[in-house]
């Protein structure tokens, strides 16, 4: 059997690292055999809220699996949290430092790789309970809609149907656009419309599906040059189930968000996935979808 990983971002003020500290005792209590916790590019700040975070969610007595603590700076970015961090890493928490070098990086998570890992990124949706329900190829068996409407059943029976036509799933984060707007952007209207006439010139005849939780601005960005349909805003749908329907889409147009990014790590078609520049988004989300195939 290949070994198990988790893959959990340490990125991300102290309310995030919580939730990586959470997802990492869930997969610790679902018998994973190795954990990866990817460091942020970050210096003392980021590090001192890490060991706040550990302190006030205590994993110590929980997880008894090796944990492989990867960082782009090496050693030199444990010795800036300090003696009392580094003593409570590798003493309390059981972890172990390995990958010094960024060269190292992709090989390492490639031959630790396994089909059945998980993986939790910096965000909302790095919550294990979201991706876990969205994970399966195909669709998830079980899900509860939030109130009466169109069901996730009906959706779905769009992607089976023999004649249903190819779909575009297109996701707009919220962060982006407030980016933009202040002056600011990450990705600007532009990228939508450029990356959307792509797909189209690739699937002629396909319906574009909008995912985002900012879904009027999502429509504005590109609805001058497909009709779309937007998920996010006509239909009661859990995030998994919104997760689950992007990720079956034909072709994924992401942004930077988690929510993409989860999308995209379960989809199996790599090649049918538009990305932003990887200059612009964090090297482990970029590395970590790449190394699945």
């Amino acid at each position: 059997m290949p070994e198990k990983v988790v893959y959990v971002s340490g990125s991300g003020g102290l309310g995030n690292q919580i939730h990586s500290l959470h997802a990492a005792y869930c997969a610790a209590i679902h018998g994973q055999s190795r954990i990866i916790f990817l460091l942020p590019r970050k210096k003392r700040r980021s590090l001192r809220l890490r060991e706040e975070s550990l302190s006030t969610f205590d994993l110590g007595n929980s997880i008894d699996c090796p944990i492989v603590m990867i960082s782009p700076k090496g050693l030199n970015l444990i010795r800036w949290a300090g003696i009392k961090l580094r003593l409570r890493l590798m003493i309390k928490f059981n972890f172990v430092i390995d990958v010094p070098t960024t060269s190292e990086l992709i090989p390492f998570m490639s031959a630790h790789c396994a089909l059945n890992k998980s993986i939790h990124l910096g965000g909302h949706y790095e919550n294990s309970k979201i991706p876990v329900k969205a994970r399966l190829l195909g669709f998830p068996q079980e899900f509860s809609l939030r109130s009466p409407g169109a069901s996730f059943e009906q959706l779905k029976s769009a992607f089976r149907s023999p004649e249903r036509k190819p779909i575009i799933g297109l996701h707009v984060r919220l962060g982006d656009f407030r980016d933009w707007q202040n002056g600011s952007f990450l990705l600007d209207a532009s990228y939508y419309k450029e990356r959307l006439i792509r797909a189209l010139g690739k699937y002629p005849n396909a319906d574009v599906w909008i995912f985002s939780d900012e879904p009027n601005v999502a429509a504005s960005f590109v609805g001058d040059i497909s009709p779309v349909k937007v998920i996010s805003e006509d239909f009661e749908l859990t995030n998994a189930e919104e997760l689950s329907l992007l990720a079956n889409s034909d072709l994924i147009i992401a942004s930077h968000g988690t929510f993409s990014w989860w999308s995209c790590f379960w989809k199996e078609r790599q090649e049918n996935i538009y990305y932003p520049d990887p200059a612009l988004c964090l090297s482990e989300w970029v590395d970590v979808n790449l190394v699945k195939h």
